[in-house]
């Protein structure tokens, strides 16, 4: 059974995480390290929306591709999400260790858009079940 108010809930969180996403992407000098947490976390939070949407408890976990692999399991074409777990390090690894001047290359606009788009076709599939 779906769980909308975990979706709900996860969704909100992920919407602020855009939020800061899209003032970071519009500073001049942005660290790489804190946008990408925030993308991480925007991401790990819809895949987590999706998961209660399909009657599956989020696991407490940071690890992207595990999440993929879940919704995997749950049914869905997964091809369009692999990319997302390339984020991964920023959840925990870049957090605590700086990339030490590397510059891993994160295109903010783009990874701003992709997020974007994640998030509304997971509020779009909670809206479609909870009407439906």
């Amino acid at each position: 059974m779906s769980d909308f108010e975990t979706a709900r809930q996860l969704l909100t969180m992920a919407g602020q995480d855009l939020h800061v996403m899209t003032i970071l992407a519009a500073a001049e000098h942005t660290p790489e390290e804190a946008f990408g947490f925030h993308t991480q976390q925007a991401v790990e939070k819809a895949f987590k929306a999706w998961l209660a949407l399909l009657g599956r408890e989020p696991p407490r976990i940071h690890n992207l591709r595990t999440l993929v692999l879940l919704l995997e399991e749950c049914g869905v074409e997964t091809t369009a999400l692999w990319d997302f777990t390339e984020l991964t390090p920023f959840a925990v690894q870049f957090r605590y260790e700086s990339l030490g001047g590397m510059d891993v290359g994160l295109d903010c606009v783009d990874w701003l858009k992709r997020v974007r788009d994640l998030v509304n076709r997971v509020e779009a599939l909670r809206v479609e079940l909870n009407n439906g």
